[in-house]
């Protein structure tokens, strides 16, 4: 016997717009619900459900207890919250687990900076300033050699694999590694600039974004 159940939602849907911007579009949803008697500690507070697909992908989130002051409506207590709640706090909330990622071209920038600056503490005509070089070259070989079809994770762990990284930074060359922002924070961040932003400057004015607006 099946051990499904269904409990019938207390949440009020209050907005549910599809919003295009040129090529961009989301579609999006936000319910609220008022907390019961039997929450009487948090009567003041309501709950605020998110949900989001859009040409960047699938966003959401549900904040428990949004605080709304005096008498006024949960509705407008959780849009309220949503045009005060800024950029970086609501893109944390809504890539929760979000890490960073390797940068193939911080990487390369990194690892030629401080070839750069080994170099130049040595005499240029000495023979350790020739094996620098020639390492320098062989490092540049290897970047040229890597495909560019790879992800930058997997480009970064052939770079740091090359031999003439090691042999220019025997004891740290594990330490040129540099990460930037993984391809779900600039998915969010194209989602947040490109539609949520403009969506908000709507929703200020009282209003809803224009249907069939390019």
């Amino acid at each position: 016997m099946s051990d499904l159940k269904i409990i019938p939602s207390r949440s009020q849907v209050i907005l549910h717009d599809q919003v295009r911007n040129n090529l961009e579009w989301m579609t999006v949803t936000v319910a609220v619900r008022e907390h019961g008697p039997e929450k009487t500690a948090d009567a003041d507070c309501v709950g605020l459900a998110l949900s989001v697909t859009s040409s960047f992908g699938a966003f959401g989130y549900e904040w428990g207890n949004i605080q709304r002051q005096g008498s006024v409506a949960a509705a407008q207590a959780a849009i309220d919250f949503l045009l005060h709640i800024d950029r970086d706090t609501f893109l944390d909330r809504l890539l929760h687990g979000d890490q960073a990622e390797p940068d193939f071209e911080k990487t390369i920038a990194e690892a030629r900076r401080r070839a750069s600056s080994l170099l130049e503490e040595h005499d240029p005509d000495s023979r350790d300033a020739e094996r620098l070089r020639l390492s320098i070259l062989a490092l540049e070989d290897g970047i040229e050699d890597i495909d560019s079809n790879h992800c930058d994770s997997h480009r970064v762990s052939l770079l740091l694999e090359t031999q003439a990284l090691w042999d220019l930074f025997p004891h740290d060359a594990h330490e040129i590694r540099q990460d930037g922002p993984s391809r779900r924070r600039r998915e969010g961040e194209g989602f947040y600039d490109r539609l949520w932003h403009p969506y908000l400057a709507h929703l200020s004015t009282g209003g809803t974004p224009d249907r069939g607006t390019q």
